[in-house]
């Protein structure tokens, strides 16, 4: 498993687990129930902006996603 900021543009990985950090903060938990952005996913990296920034897509819809909460959401690349 590695950090989902550490993903290459389009490779499609499983989100394994969720940091203590992310945990622990209510509004983060938040905003990645509401984008469906659970265990078990499937996710791609679209885009990455300079500022770390990661455009994923999901399910057909696409979410942004700060590099602090991708340090946080470890991922395994789905084979």
């Amino acid at each position: 498993m590695v950090p989902l900021s550490r993903i290459s543009e389009r490779c499609q990985t499983v989100i394994e687990r969720l940091t203590e950090t992310l945990e622990e903060n209510l509004e983060w938990m938040l905003y990645l129930r509401e984008h469906g952005l659970d265990p078990g996913r499937t996710v791609s990296v679209v885009d990455t902006a300079p500022d770390g920034t990661l455009t994923l897509e999901l399910a057909g819809a696409t979410v942004a996603l700060g590099s602090a909460l991708a340090d946080n959401i470890y991922v395994s690349v789905k084979k």
